[in-house]
């Protein structure tokens, strides 16, 4: 099962927005992420949070509709973003996409990227995607499509990544270790439509970028 999220952050392309929401299994939204939903003509799910961030006309049009509405206090230890998240785990959900998760506050996206730190841990298939980029964590292996000459980048996040193999790439890596910090495997490029990436140990950081 699939769930979408729905965050506050930056979402412009609102039709790829639409279908990806249309896609989901179940679509919860982050507090102002709600918003994005109803421009896009998608009734959510779930609507979790503090209520910080939304609009006050869209709150009472969601409480007319069939959505089920949980609100946390201000004061919270968990991001709605998270909440959102731990809902979707909660429920069973193993395919979960983030949309909205990349805005002006850098601390809320790294947050969000974090998230699918912790989501890879857990052996749950997890993205961020907005219109430039679609960001995955790793701890073993994947398949990427895209388009010839679009960027991959590689990233190591907790730690140094050992044993990484990659086919599909310009520049290939045959069991590379890179370490924490380094930017080595920044813009990478797709010579096919499908790169396989695999490591052995560690916690990779794979952004599929376009300009």
């Amino acid at each position: 099962m699939r769930a979408v999220v729905v965050s506050h952050g930056m979402i412009k392309e609102f039709e790829s927005a639409r279908e990806i929401m249309k896609s989901g299994d179940i679509v919860i939204c982050a507090d102002g992420g709600a918003e994005y939903a109803i421009r896009c003509g998608i009734t959510p799910d779930v609507l979790i949070g503090d209520f910080d961030s939304i609009d006050s006309e869209i709150l009472n049009k969601i409480k007319n509709l069939n959505c089920k509405i949980i609100k946390y206090p201000k004061e919270k230890d968990y991001t709605d973003t998270e909440l959102a998240v731990n809902y979707a785990v909660d429920g069973g959900y193993k395919s979960i996409t983030i949309l909205g998760g990349i805005g002006e506050r850098l601390d809320h996206t790294l947050a969000n990227i974090f998230l699918l730190l912790k989501l890879a841990g857990a052996n749950i298939e997890a993205k961020i995607i907005n219109e430039k980029n679609v960001i995955y964590v790793i701890n073993d292996k994947t398949e990427i499509c895209g388009d010839i000459g679009d960027t991959l980048s590689l990233i190591p996040v907790g730690g140094d990544v050992s044993g990484i193999y990659t086919e599909g790439l310009k520049y290939k890596l045959s069991g590379r270790t890179i370490a924490m910090g380094s930017p080595i495997g920044v813009s990478n490029v797709f010579t096919s439509e499908k790169a396989k990436v695999k490591i052995e140990s560690g916690y990779l950081l794979i952004i599929k970028s376009k300009d």
